[in-house]
């Protein structure tokens, strides 16, 4: 009976130990993590947005808003962006993080400009140090179906760039469509 007892005990602790080791970070997902936390923080953002008007010709907006970004965790990045679009009051949610079983960087995004999630996938280029993420998505105008690609560059002075293009249903070619020009408060 004392030796069952003990046998249950130590494969008691195995699996405990088995558990805690699986759930290490293996230094792939630290340095995504690392690539996320340089947003953390709370942005000034500037925006510049350009839209085809019915003339043919673009019309281009620019604004102003504020990003605030939190980790979960150390794994996951938090936003919540808040701004004017063309006048009109914007809000955002994000979150983005690793995964590991995939080897890519994945993330969720819904706004007040559509009723659709935007399921976000995508790469780091340390080089660069840009991180770019690909969805399918859908326009907010017409509920078409279009691409998207957004690219966030991180600068040595502590700023950021983010670009988004778009490329609308039938298009072969992405157009810019937004650029955010964020600085980080101190």
């Amino acid at each position: 009976m004392k030796r069952l007892i003990f046998v249950s005990v130590v494969a008691s602790f195995m699996c405990l130990a088995l558990t805690l080791k699986a759930q290490e970070t293996k230094s792939d997902d630290q340095s995504a993590h690392k690539v996320l936390a340089m947003e953390e923080g709370v942005w000034d953002a500037e925006i510049t947005m350009t839209i085809p008007g019915a003339d043919g010709k673009f019309d281009t907006s620019t604004s102003k808003g504020v990003e605030t970004n939190r980790l979960l965790g150390g794994k996951w990045l938090i936003s919540d962006f808040k701004g004017e679009f063309f006048g009109m009051p914007f809000e955002g949610h994000g979150q983005n993080g690793y995964d590991s079983k995939k080897g890519k960087f994945v993330g969720t995004w819904v706004d007040t400009m559509s009723t659709h999630i935007d399921m976000l996938e995508g790469t780091y280029d340390d080089k660069t140090k840009t991180l770019t993420l690909n969805a399918d998505s859908e326009s907010p105008h017409d509920g078409k179906p279009m691409k998207m690609r957004l690219e966030t560059q991180m600068n040595d002075d502590g700023t950021r760039v983010f670009k988004e293009y778009v490329q609308m249903d039938g298009q072969k070619e992405f157009a810019k469509f937004m650029e955010i020009k964020y600085t980080k408060r101190k």
